[in-house]
This record gives structure tokens, sequence and C-alpha cells, in this order.
């Protein structure tokens, strides 16, 4: 293994994704090959376990790597074009908790990062978006296509393809199981933390953002 590489603070996760999918396109890491634990990979790369973690869990959403409990986390696909459609994810889109899941890993950092990267513009766009769910209370179809769009338009300000990438596909694949779940919540619950978190996308909050995101998507899913 390599050593002494330190990765700079700047787009930190960014960079580490960008070292996985070196490692695994370049044959270093071929498919079915343990990469690195988290251990060793915050110890090479100079870095913290939630950067690293995160990194691993977007290509885990991919498809690009797989976790297997007790084992580790080993190479799964080496063509990142068409990693999202592994036939692996097909039953994960289908399981509303897994969803979740995935949502809860990687959207709460979305937010942050979106957050540190907003323009005037995207939160014009933001608000219109909280206006228009407003107005579509009991009808769910519309209402939900606010609502998805609202989480489309964060992770696109987050201003990282692969994030957007990997949550747009989630969202196109669970449409149906949105518009359930919504029967579930109801509407009530989506405008509140909707417009806890652009409060605190306008004011700069960052890390108020993230949490905010954490708890809307933990609500929904502990009501699972």
């Amino acid at each position: 293994m390599e050593s002494g590489i330190k990765i700079a603070r700047v787009n930190v996760t960014q960079q580490v994704i960008d070292y996985l999918r070196e490692h695994i396109q370049d044959g270093r890491w071929a498919i079915g090959d343990k990469i690195p634990s988290e251990n060793q990979l915050v110890q090479l790369l100079g870095i913290s376990r939630t950067s690293v973690r995160t990194a691993v869990q977007q290509l885990i959403g991919l498809g690009a790597l797989e976790s297997k409990h007790g084992m580790g986390t080993f190479v799964l696909a080496n063509d990142f074009s068409s990693a999202m459609r592994h036939p692996a994810l097909e039953d994960a889109y289908s399981d509303v908790k897994k969803v979740l899941e995935f949502r809860l890993t990687i959207e709460p950092k979305i937010c942050f990062l979106a957050t540190e990267r907003i323009t005037p513009e995207v939160l014009v766009t933001l608000t219109q978006l909280l206006s228009d769910m407003q107005k579509s209370v009991n009808n769910r179809k519309a209402f939900v296509q606010y609502d998805i769009q609202f989480h489309k338009e964060i992770s696109k300000a987050a201003q990282n393809e692969l994030l957007e990438r990997s949550l747009f596909d989630v969202f196109e694949q669970t449409i149906n199981d949105h518009e359930r779940m919504n029967d579930l919540f109801g509407y009530k619950d989506g405008i509140h933390y909707h417009k806890q978190i652009m409060r605190a996308m306008k004011s700069g909050q960052s890390e108020k953002a993230e949490q905010l995101m954490y708890q809307h998507l933990k609500y929904a899913y502990d009501l699972l």
C-alpha cells in the first residue's frame, strides 16, 4: 500500500472519490478485490473518518463498491458509466427503508455543501418550489414532484456531479414510493422541515442545514 499520501482539505470527499475511482479504473483494485479498510484509508490519506465514509458510501450507492458485513468493502464494478444500473441495485430501489438509509447517508452532507456554495439564483428557485409545495397540499402528485425537485436543487447547489447523479437516479427509480410515503406521512412535516432547511441555508448555517436535513429524513425513516 502507498504511504505518505495526504489529500488537501478542499473538496475532500470529492478527492477521496477520485482516489478510489482511479484505483478501481486502472486495475490496482480489480473486481472482487477488497479495498483498504476505513481506518487504513484515514491513515493513508490523512483525512477525517467522515470524509472517507461519505466517499465510500457514495460509491456503494453508485454500485461500484459493495459492503459485506464483517468482511469489508469490495469492488463490484469498474465501469462507472453503467455502475448505477448494476442489477444488484434493483431490489434496493424497491426497499423504501434502504432508499431512506441511502438518503440519510448522503443528503445531510449534500445540504452542508449546498449551503456553503449556494447562489442567490438557487435560493430564489428553492423559495419558489417551497411556495409551490404549499399551494399543492391535497394534490399528492404535484406536491411530491415539487418536494423531489426541492431536494434535487439542493443537490445541484452542492456542485458535485457524483452526488447529484446518484441522488437523481434514486428519485427517478422511486417516484411511486415517494407518493406512497406522502400518503403515510402527510404534507405538514415536509413543509415544516423544508422551511427550516431554507432558513438555515439563507443564513449560511451549514451545520444547522445538515442537521435539519438529517432530522427530516430520520423522521420519515423512524415512522416506517
